[in-house]
């Protein structure tokens, strides 16, 4: 009790004795039993609700009755050194949640270095203190997350899927047989894969379950994330047959942090499908960090729109991100899905057009786990279409930058030329005319394609649902680099 007065004293000029103070209380935690444990657990929540900080905390946390809440962290720059690089990074960001770990007493905090954030199971007055730690800006629930679709039986397939005729990939494998993925390894964020189906059986590169935190068997217990891959990579009905796959399984927050830290982590990674979208944050700027990192690594991030249309601005987050490339959902006929989630979305106070394109999303027949087939229908579907176009794209021109891939996609899509809508974005999927454009050595973008100095700029702000002429390579300054604050 003595020790606890003395450190009472110690508050009176706490900017010059706070890292000690903190020493002497983890000191106590570490070493202390019985009652004074408890008294010094009290005191430091005390000394905690006294300090100045305070994180933003998810409402949603204080509606979990649990002991301890799975809880993500997002943290402050300023526990990184000045000019961190990406090399740099994951060894600080581990620091720091070691840092973290000890001022709550804990050990079994993770750190997720892709957006400078960790994740943990804490008591509730363990997060108060952690709400007023200095490193520490805002506090996430781990919520799980829902993949949606609709599904329907089917074990009929003729020549091609409607789907190819409809983006016109019929004609890229009759004019161009063998470009089929070959030397391509794309991600798949998801549910997780069969990786013993027939039909995909030796290829998938990797499989890295993000709630165990380790590469193990490809297994997919809800079937999504194999009828997505399927559309990618299957035998006789997928974009890209001869393509690797580096799958992801992931059911929560920190399950997708941890699967985009993955991505980026593997060099051979260039574009990401991701059938998931986060509706439940009250804020998304852990998932912008981690597209920064990707955009600066050269992944280009393929979203599906979602199914929650008609109705507009219904997308999900964080697919408004400058870097993504959102797709909707077609039906047979060419029009819009119903379901397909609408667009603008919002970013940093601006409407940005999303999505950007639509391909088939009506009864898409692909894979499902234990050697099964069927007919599934949803943007989710949609999405691998575009992505396996791009991994052709990479095929034919392996030096393709982001912005040139982004813009392949949408100068080609096939109602460019109307401009930018809600529901459709440019257009339907046009594989052939994506990939014809990337074969092209690009050395500006009016060389390339002077109809866009007559058209609507792909990168266009949005007003009134409609776009308006403005630069195509518009990029917020934190795209440039990591820059957080």
């Amino acid at each position: 009790m003595i020790e606890i007065a003395c450190l009472s004293l110690s508050l009176c000029n706490r900017n010059k004795v706070e890292k000690n103070l903190q020493t002497k209380l983890t000191f106590m935690l570490e070493n202390s039993g019985g009652l004074m444990k408890f008294l010094v657990t009290i005191f430091t929540v005390i000394i905690a609700n006294s300090y100045s900080y305070s994180a933003q905390v998810d409402p949603a946390v204080t509606y979990i009755k649990k002991k301890k809440i799975s809880v993500v962290l997002l943290l402050e720059s300023t526990c990184l050194s000045p000019n961190f690089t990406f090399d740099t990074l994951k060894e600080q960001n581990i620091s720091c949640a070691d840092q973290i770990a000890k001022s709550i007493h804990t050990k079994s905090v993770r750190p997720l270095w892709i957006s400078h954030a960790v994740a943990l199971e804490a008591s509730k007055i363990q997060i108060q203190m952690l709400a007023k730690h200095p490193w520490v800006k805002k506090i996430y629930l781990n919520h799980n997350f829902i993949f949606e679709n609709s599904a329907s039986d089917s074990d009929s397939l003729g020549e091609f899927p409607y789907s190819f005729s409809q983006i016109r990939l019929d004609q890229v494998k009759q004019k161009y047989p063998d470009l089929d993925g070959s030397g391509q390894y794309i991600g798949v964020i998801d549910t997780g894969v069969d990786g013993n189906h027939t039909f995909l059986k030796n290829k998938i590169f990797k499989f890295f379950d993000s709630e165990k935190n380790r590469l193990t068997e490809a297994n997919d217990p809800a079937g999504h994330g194999t009828h997505v891959t399927g559309i990618l990579v299957a035998n006789q009905f997928g974009v890209t047959p001869a393509a690797k796959v580096v799958a992801v399984k992931m059911l929560n927050v920190e399950g997708a942090i941890r699967a985009m830290q993955f991505m980026a982590e593997q060099k051979l990674v260039r574009v990401v499908n991701n059938s998931w979208g986060e509706q439940d944050l009250p804020d998304i700027e852990i998932y912008y960090r981690a597209l920064n990192v990707w955009q600066n690594l050269g992944i280009v991030p393929i979203f599906s729109a979602g199914n929650t249309g008609p109705n507009p601005q219904t997308l999900t987050h964080p697919k408004e991100h400058p870097s993504t490339v959102v797709v909707g959902a077609s039906n047979k006929d060419g029009s819009v899905a119903k379901t397909s989630s609408r667009g603008p979305g919002e970013f940093n106070g601006k409407l940005l057009p999303k999505p950007e394109l639509i391909a088939p999303g009506e009864k898409i027949y692909s894979t499902l786990p234990d050697n099964r087939f069927g007919e599934w229908s949803g943007a989710s579907m949609a999405a691998p279409l575009v992505t396996g176009t791009v991994a052709l794209m990479l095929q034919v021109n392996p030096g393709l930058r982001c912005s040139e891939i982004r813009r392949n996609l949408i100068s080609s899509a096939q109602d460019f030329q109307n401009g930018w809508k809600a529901d459709r974005g440019y257009g339907i999927l046009d594989s052939m005319r994506a990939i014809e454009l990337s074969q092209i050595v690009i050395s500006s973008p009016i060389k390339l394609m002077p109809m866009m100095m007559r058209g609507i700029w792909p990168h266009a702000e949005v007003e009134n649902n409609e776009s308006k002429e403005v630069d195509m390579f518009y990029f917020p300054d934190e795209l440039q680099g990591i820059s957080w604050n």
